[in-house]
């Protein structure tokens, strides 16, 4: 702890008697040079005991403070830092290193049964809820993009990754309960080690535990929370009955009001509450806030779980092994249910029940509609809708991560996102293909889905609309600025060995596929593999994102310099269109008549804004994009 003790006085140890303390070995207790023995009653120590000085008042309410001390508690081998107040403890406290400023009281047992990692290196099961290839190995470091990789490359020595981070922390003899942590009403905490600024109030068990937490992006474990194996990053909230097992909680994320969920991770800015999720990879932005729905061996991000929602992994054959793959940014429907495997596309709304093993990767943007053992698709429609607008451009402000303690990477901007703009590419020329080999039908079958005439016409449309919006949003924001020498294209990372190898959105963070793949593959078959290593090339790429988009744009897997320009000469047309379109659906809830008009107006003056400002900048650049090419 940093300070000088001294045993303790044969007048201390008389006064403390005379307060009802008692000593198993007065000589095994040690205390800080500031120690006065005023502010101990009714304790009872065993073992090697330290013990601070008492000498401030705690807050211990909005409107309550107490003088720091230990009264009615029962020690064993334990540390307490300066100006703790400790307090009607039912059983003991043994084997933890408590720091400064701590308010522990009303606690029924505090304890390490065994040497320890607090769930650092925990093996869990996700996606193949009985499976044995897809693991995930919990860490206090663990984000989103290392779930991905470990998620996409079965493959990979699960096992040799698992010892690498293993190796990374010490088993530990004794708990540790950081400065300045609150916790009150609390059944039993075993094997915790709890950083600074946390409060638990009124939870019933935390065992094997890490909850990460700083004074300035504090952790708050709730009434009624049962949290085991698990790990809690900063600035999250488990309360109000949430059930955790053998699961990651990242940042700023919310459990509660009953959910339960079981090895899985939720990554930074989730919403849970009510629900049930099982073998789930929650990437950031992932909502369920209803009753009765179950989220259950699948791989989502940036999601919206209405209410009922249910997910099936298991056909009564091989068992629960089956997994789903919903990319960024999809929705269910009120009572939605998904039969495993299936993979839908990005920012697409699912409807009904969708019993078809589908891969719709292909068609971002879409509405699934299940009609008995029939899936109809319709491609392409939400890209122009308000839902969508509002979706796209609401994470950024969401994001609720304090300070430097950033560890999922996430890219917010919808449009500049290459990975699901490869999809829209191969969409139109599926979709185009199938006009062409089938002119005369009324509804197409494309994998096991069902379009009908005139929703592949529509989708065509909106692809081509949306490929401009992207096409038009790099011109304004990457390639003018390298053409005219206000940027270089400047590589921190490795340069992607394969531009056809495309894009990944490796949960919120686009990523070429080369260079993804060139990190996974060093993780767990070189002796350099370690977690500086994989969160260094991670965030190199981050840096290197619009030097990629450019080298991509560039080879032969890109679109041409005059396609470019093509698409950015469109591009206010397109944004004008979108608004208008975006503006119509705003007006279609207005004429439910339930809409407070306030609200719908100010979001009209938002919407407007956001356009008029996106053209002003998209035409000031586009104005000189003949100049460019001339010089």
């Amino acid at each position: 702890m940093g300070k000088n003790y001294r045993l303790l006085k044969d007048v201390e140890i008389e006064q403390l008697r005379l307060q009802g303390c008692r000593a198993e070995d007065w000589k095994r207790v040690q205390v800080a040079e500031s120690f006065t023995p005023d502010s101990l009653f009714q304790v009872s120590l065993f073992g090697d005991v330290r013990l601070g000085g008492f000498n401030k008042e705690l807050d211990v309410g909005e409107r309550v403070k107490r003088k720091a001390g230990i009264r009615n508690a029962e020690l064993h081998n334990v540390t307490v830092g300066d100006n703790c107040l400790i307090e009607h403890i039912g059983s003991y406290i043994a084997d933890y290193e408590i720091g400064d400023e701590c308010y522990i009281s009303q606690v029924g047992v505090m304890e390490i049964s065994g040497s320890t990692r607090f769930a650092n290196g925990t093996e869990i099961h996700v996606l193949q809820e009985a499976g044995e290839e897809l693991t995930l190995t919990l860490h206090r470091q663990l984000t989103a993009q290392e779930a991905y990789i470990m998620m996409k490359n079965p493959d990979l020595n699960h096992r040799s990754w698992n010892d690498v981070i293993r190796d990374g922390y010490v088993p530990a003899e004794k708990g540790q309960i950081h400065h300045s942590v609150r916790i009150t009403n609390v059944g039993e905490i075993d094997n915790a080690c709890i950083h600074s600024g946390t409060e638990v109030n009124g939870a019933l068990s935390l065992s094997e535990v890490t909850v990460d937490s700083s004074v300035d992006d504090p952790v708050y474990i709730g009434p009624g929370c049962i949290i085991r194996s698990s790990i809690i990053s900063f600035g999250a909230e488990v309360t109000d009955g949430a059930k955790v097992i053998r699961c990651f909680v990242g940042q700023a994320t919310h459990i509660g009001a009953g959910f339960t969920a079981t090895d899985s991770v939720f990554f930074a800015n989730c919403y849970m509450d009510n629900g049930e999720a099982c073998s789930v990879v929650a990437g950031p932005f992932t909502v369920s806030h209803h009753k009765s729905t179950l989220l259950i061996g699948c791989m989502i991000s940036f999601a919206n779980l209405g209410s009922g929602t249910n997910m099936s992994n298991h056909m009564y054959k091989m068992g629960p092994v089956h997994y789903g793959v919903m990319e960024r940014g999809c929705k269910t429907a009120s009572n939605a249910h998904l039969v495993w495997p299936a993979r839908i596309g990005a920012f697409s709304m699912v409807m009904g029940k969708i019993s078809r093993h589908i891969d719709a990767t292909m068609f971002p943007f879409s509405y699934l509609f299940g009609k008995g053992d029939d899936v109809y698709l319709a491609p392409g429609v939400s890209s122009m809708t308000l839902g969508t607008f509002r979706d796209m451009y609401k994470w950024s402000k969401r994001d609720k991560r304090k300070g430097h303690h950033r560890f999922d990477l996430i890219g917010t901007d919808g449009w500049m996102n290459p990975a699901v703009m490869e999809q829209v590419r191969k969409a139109v020329h599926q979709l185009l293909s199938l006009r062409e080999n089938q002119p005369d039908t009324d509804v197409y079958t494309c994998r096991g889905m069902l379009i009908e005439r005139n929703a592949l016409e529509k989708g065509i449309e909106c692809y081509r609309k949306v490929l401009t919006l992207f096409w038009g949003e790099y011109y304004a924001r990457y390639m003018h600025k390298f053409e005219t020498g206000e940027q270089k294209p400047m590589l921190y990372g490795e340069e992607p060995s394969d531009y056809s190898a495309g894009w990944e959105d490796a949960l919120g963070f686009p990523i070429p596929y080369s260079v993804l793949n060139s990190i996974a593959s060093c993780l767990c078959h070189t002796q350099s593999a370690s977690l500086t290593t994989l969160n260094t090339r991670l965030r190199f790429a981050a840096n290197d994102f619009g030097t990629y988009l450019y080298l991509w744009q560039k080879s032969g897997n890109g679109v041409s310099d005059e396609k470019v320009r093509e698409y950015a000469r469109s591009y206010a047309d397109v944004l004008t269109e979108q608004m208008t379109a975006v503006l119509a659906d705003l007006d279609k809830e207005i004429r439910c008549g339930d809409v407070p008009m306030r609200y719908a107006e100010a979001e009209r003056v938002r919407i407007t804004a956001y356009f008029e400002e996106k053209k002003a900048y998209a035409e000031a650049i586009l104005s000189s994009m003949d100049e460019v090419c001339e010089g």
